[in-house]
């Protein structure tokens, strides 16, 4: 399954504790759920034809990102025929923590790598700099000197990025109840991964130069990872506290009884029933074009080599 291969990539093998997450933020907040649940069904219509488009258009274009999202989509229609816009209130975040599970596409991740090979070059060097460390950066490459550091893709901190904008969504979540708070910490989630991240690389760098390079070596490969993504989740714990003592925390209501469905209970299975049916039209649809595709016959390139050679022969 493509999803599958992209959660065991590197980049985005946190992807696989968004599921039990999500799960365990929306039992979390069913106290949330309004006393009278009424499905949205017009609504989720509208979300499973946008699912049917995605689908097809990420399948047409081969961007697996457009249908990664119509699985997404899949899940926010699902929600709607149960509880409605009316209980989105405990919905939201479980789906907003559900939709990183959706990897972002592949350019998107060479340029964000790019522009983040060359911010974490610059602020590592300007901390080594400030400690008195001399160091001339030219692009991603650091010269100490003696030795030369190369910010390679592995180092540019793409994958702390989204565990770090990950943990300010659940910490916002779990921690603060105001929204202002819940959005300062979203956005120092970011700054936060670069810092800590160039801080890593001023480390490496410290370590080749003062101490030495097999030390620097060890540091990098087995231990770095760690201490900086736990220096990243005491910064934003850190963060998430201080909004607190500085603007207060107030209670979030919650019901007092259990939820009640409005309406007629074979009504909402019947529409789960056609959601089912919709989507095995989809996957039919796929399968379908799937194939009809005409899939040329590919001569191995010897052999091109050969016939082009024959043919310049007097």
């Amino acid at each position: 399954m493509p999803l599958v291969r992209r959660w065991n990539t590197g980049d985005s093998s946190y992807c696989w504790l968004v599921v039990p997450l999500a799960l365990l933020l929306a039992w979390q907040r069913r106290d949330l759920l309004p006393k009278v649940i009424t499905p949205s069904t017009g609504s989720a219509y509208v979300v499973l034809l946008l699912t049917g488009i995605f689908f097809f258009m990420g399948k047409a274009s081969a961007v697996d990102a457009l249908v990664f999202v119509s699985m997404w989509l899949c899940f926010v229609a699902l929600v709607l025929f149960i509880y409605g816009w009316r209980s989105m209130k405990a919905f939201f975040f479980p789906l907003l923590v559900l939709a990183f599970a959706v990897p972002p596409p592949l350019f998107i991740n060479r340029i964000l790598t790019f522009k983040l090979r060359l911010i974490s070059s610059d602020i590592s060097v300007r901390i080594m700099q400030f400690i008195d460390i001399p160091v001339f950066r030219e692009g991603n490459v650091i010269d100490l000197g003696l030795i030369q550091l190369h910010v390679v893709d592995a180092c540019s901190g793409l994958r702390y990025v989204f565990p770090t904008v990950l943990l300010g969504i659940l910490m916002g979540c779990w921690f603060n109840t105001r929204t202002w708070q819940r959005i300062l910490v979203l956005l120092s989630t970011v700054p936060t991964a670069i810092f800590t991240n160039a801080l890593r690389i001023a480390i490496v760098g410290y370590l080749a130069r003062n101490v030495s390079v097999e030390t620097a070596e060890n540091f990098f490969h087995d231990a770095s990872g760690i201490v900086i993504y736990l220096l990243s989740i005491g910064l934003m714990a850190a963060c998430s506290l201080l909004l607190n003592l500085v603007g207060g925390r107030k209670p979030e209501q919650r019901a007092n009884s259990r939820p009640g469905y409005y309406g007629n209970p074979v009504g909402r299975s019947l529409h789960i029933f056609i959601m089912a049916c919709v989507l095995s039209l989809y996957f039919a649809g796929n399968m379908y074009l799937h194939s009809a595709l005409f899939v040329p016959e590919r001569v191995s390139f010897d052999n091109f080599i050969k016939s082009f050679s024959i043919k310049l022969k007097p």
